[in-house]
């Protein structure tokens, strides 16, 4: 943990949270604090639920105590209790609740959670000629033209994040600079394409890419990409399984691959050096 972030959490448990009588639990915990009036905004443990999600990858303690007290204040961990968000701030509150469920492997609340969370978040596509939407967001009933950014950035997350400690580990992964150094995709045509995998195995000497179309009316359409700091040897391309062979060399360790627009399954892979 870094040093500023040791003090910060410090100088907020006594500060910034609030217990109950018996000083045992959080009872109020402090999401904005307005030095010049001295004011905390904390009207309860649910507002907890917001610092728990940014604290976690650095004090996952500290988080685990803010997500527990807020959802014994909001006694959603009994399946029977049903969810009334009635406004934008609660949804975000049901979210963040799914998100921190999911982290910690409480398995029975986030399968919950996201259950009632579905109809609520209403998704859908939306864009210029409806029938050809291009695009995907969560409208929450609120009958506005646009979806809301931050409860849709944050349920993206929950669209992404699948298993506990997921979050986390994206913080805190010893080889995280190792992609500095590892073959690297560029040149993607975005957003009318977009790349939901780009990952190098150093034992297969293999760099894996999936592809998807972003923008239906692009589909099909030919484009290309780049991937550089490649390992010397022999390479061989696959799409599908399948030997791949539109392909050309770019400069040393570049190759460019020749496509279309659409959702593909590439493997990259270098040979190993001859040995003499």
């Amino acid at each position: 943990m870094h040093d500023v972030a040791r003090r910060w959490f410090e100088y907020h448990r006594t500060h910034m949270v609030m217990p109950d009588p018996e000083g045992r639990k959080p009872a109020r915990t402090t999401m904005y604090y307005d030095p010049v009036i001295d004011h905390h905004h904390a009207p309860n443990a649910a507002m907890g639920l917001g610092v728990a999600w940014y604290t976690l990858p650095q004090n996952p303690q500290y988080a685990r105590e803010l997500y527990a007290a807020a959802m014994a204040e909001l006694g959603w961990v009994d399946p029977d209790r049903p969810l009334t968000p009635t406004r934008p701030g609660s949804y975000r509150s049901v979210i963040l609740a799914l998100l921190l469920a999911t982290e910690f492997g409480d398995n029975r609340v986030a399968a919950r959670l996201r259950r009632d969370l579905e109809p609520i978040a209403e998704p859908k596509n939306f864009g210029a000629g409806e029938a050809e939407a291009q695009y995907f967001g969560y409208f929450f009933h609120l009958q506005e033209k646009w979806p809301r950014g931050q409860l849709n950035a944050l349920l993206v997350v929950a669209d992404i994040v699948q298993g506990p400690g997921e979050w986390s580990g994206v913080f805190n992964n010893p080889h995280h600079a190792d992609r500095f150094q590892q073959p690297t995709v560029s040149g993607v045509d975005f957003p009318a394409m977009g790349l939901s995998v780009a990952e190098y195995s150093e034992r297969a000497r293999t760099l894996a890419i999936e592809s998807y179309c972003g923008v239906p009316a692009s589909r099909g359409r030919p484009t290309a990409f780049t991937v550089t700091m490649l390992p010397p040897g022999e390479i061989t391309v696959t799409l599908g399984g399948h030997l791949f062979v539109d392909w050309a060399p770019a400069g040393d360790g570049a190759i460019t691959i020749n496509t279309t627009i659409g959702d593909h399954v590439f493997a990259v892979k270098t040979a190993s050096p001859a040995r003499l």
